[in-house]
């Protein structure tokens, strides 16, 4: 499938992919509604699934939001992917997309985002306080992981309970842990998955946002192809987001989620680290 790639009315267009997660969709509709925002936004949805989607869609037919229906679950840029491409046969592409989890919250600092040349940069990485720690998600890497670190974790995903012993000790290991000093406006490695910024020009060297693995190292895969593109993420602290980690992944780590971990850490492997 193409892009169409006319140019849009829109400044940015915010997409979110629903997995069961109705109504916190719709209360983050609602707060974007409500703020009364001095730049031009379009929302899409993607779903996944739902408790009950006729009644979401009439919601945000209401609210006048974009609902595509995925044929499957197609996890989460995937899911971005298939939305942005049905919204861009009829709207074509703004000079920013948006792939956020529904349990994010904006404030007006969401319009600083046009201050940034949508024509150099690939990626925007904004500042992403966590509810539960206090601290900054991003960025998620400086630095590009080492080829060792990832076939470290490969061999880790093998064990369910190595794995959710990992997990445990990374997740408090972390909370402890002081984020990486980095200059706003500076370039990193990979931004944190649950808020991250596109500029059409690297989506449209991407041909879009499709992921051939499944859920799982996705933050890596678009580090890469960023690379590919020759564009880089920025670091934009300017831009404040705050997440709830509603659907933060159990530390009791199940067999599904840790076949998608190492099949999608032996894709980055096989393509990016021969």
């Amino acid at each position: 499938m193409v892009l169409n790639t006319i140019n849009n009315h829109c400044d940015m267009a915010i997409i979110l992919v629903n997995y069961y997660c109705d109504d916190e969709i719709i209360k983050f509709i609602d707060r974007i509604i409500e703020m009364e925002l001095s730049i031009r936004i379009d929302i899409i949805v993607c779903c996944n699934a739902s408790h009950n989607f006729e009644l979401l869609n009439q919601q945000l037919n209401d609210r006048e939001v974009s609902l595509f229906k995925a044929p499957r679950n197609l996890g989460y840029l995937n899911g971005g992917d298939f939305a942005l491409q049905e919204y861009s046969k009829t709207s074509g592409l703004p000079k920013w997309v948006v792939l956020s989890n529904p349990d994010i919250e904006i404030d007006h600092s969401i319009c600083r985002i046009l201050s940034f040349d949508d024509e150099h940069f690939g990626m925007l990485a904004p500042q992403i306080t966590s509810l539960k720690s206090k601290k900054d998600q991003n960025p998620f890497e400086v630095n590009r992981p080492s080829k060792k670190k990832l076939y470290f974790l490969h061999a880790v995903y093998r064990y369910r309970y190595i794995a959710s012993l990992y997990a445990m000790l990374a997740a408090k290991r972390g909370f402890f842990k002081s984020p990486p000093s980095v200059t706003a406006n500076s370039e990193i490695y990979a931004p944190h998955g649950s808020f991250m910024i596109f500029s059409t020009r690297f989506i449209r060297r991407m041909k879009g946002l499709s992921y051939p693995a499944f859920l799982f190292g996705e933050e890596l895969y678009l580090a890469e192809q960023l690379i590919a593109s020759d564009l880089s993420c920025i670091y934009a602290p300017a831009i404040k987001v705050t997440h709830a980690e509603n659907h933060t992944t159990q530390h009791i780590e199940s067999k599904k989620f840790l076949d998608y971990k190492r099949e999608s850490l032996s894709y980055l492997l096989a393509n990016f680290y021969k």
